[in-house]
């Protein structure tokens, strides 16, 4: 009875010649098309007319030579860096260098889309996934910093500005059901200040410069007195036009 030889070569073993063209097939691949790739921002260049400008940025990913060693991947230097836009409106928080994104890379050729672009343009060459039709997208990684817009799930929102908070508009309105509350050591009002509701202070009052106070109405005291130039409402005296004494003091 003859003996049976077996061969362990199959579909998927590296001696298989389909093997070795998926091998192949799947190396040109890989060298020809870009999809996204985590990168670190080396720096940031400003837009036109305060538009949305570009960044230079280092991929984190190194690839591999053929005896698997890693090699350091050079900076792409020009990314269009996203910021969020809808009409007349707009999102400003642009990178900075150190922040780590993901660049994405487009299908055809992009060059020819610009700052200013409304309508399609045909792609630029007939490169295909390439590292040079690059957007980045930020930022991932990092925890939160000292300056922040904070949305929770209990319906507030923080915002954090260490430095200080500007708001340009006409008008401004805020609308807060039961209390609204400043906590400053000193508040500085330009301009008049009208309040329709009952003014309650604590702490004093100090009123210089102008025209004065002036009060419509009537002023009540309780538990004090009123002072003008040193001279007491409630203490001062008259000389008599008669006799020439003093009167008592007012109760």
């Amino acid at each position: 009875m003859s003996e049976s030889v077996f061969s362990n070569r199959g579909l998927y073993s590296q001696n298989c010649f389909p093997n070795a063209i998926d091998f192949i097939v799947r190396s040109i691949i890989k060298k020809m098309i870009n999809t996204a790739i985590p990168v670190m921002v080396q720096e940031v260049f400003a837009g036109d007319s305060n538009a949305a400008g570009y960044v230079k940025a280092l991929p984190l990913v190194m690839a591999h030579d053929p005896q698997n060693n890693s090699i350091q991947m050079a900076p792409i230097p020009r990314l269009p860096f996203f910021r969020m836009y809808a009409g007349r409106c707009a999102i400003v928080c642009d990178p900075q260098p150190g922040d780590i994104g993901l660049a994405v890379f487009a299908q055809c050729d992009s060059s020819l889309v610009k700052t200013d672009t409304n309508a399609p343009q045909p792609a630029g060459s007939f490169r295909n996934y390439d590292m040079s039709d690059g957007f980045y997208l930020g930022g991932f990684y990092k925890g939160s910093g000292d300056t922040s817009i904070v949305f929770d799930q209990s319906g507030n929102i923080t915002i954090n500005a260490p430095e200080a908070t500007t708001v340009n508009c006409k008008t401004s309105t805020i609308n807060a059901s039961d209390l609204a509350t400043i906590n400053s050591p000193t508040t500085h009002c330009t301009g008049n200040l009208n309040v329709d509701g009952l003014i309650t202070g604590t702490g004093g009052m100090t009123i210089s410069g102008g025209s004065g106070a002036s009060v419509q109405g009537n002023v009540s005291v309780t538990g004090g007195d009123v002072s003008a130039d040193g001279i007491s409402l409630k203490s001062h005296t008259h000389t008599e036009q008669g006799d020439g004494n003093e009167t008592s003091t007012a109760h």
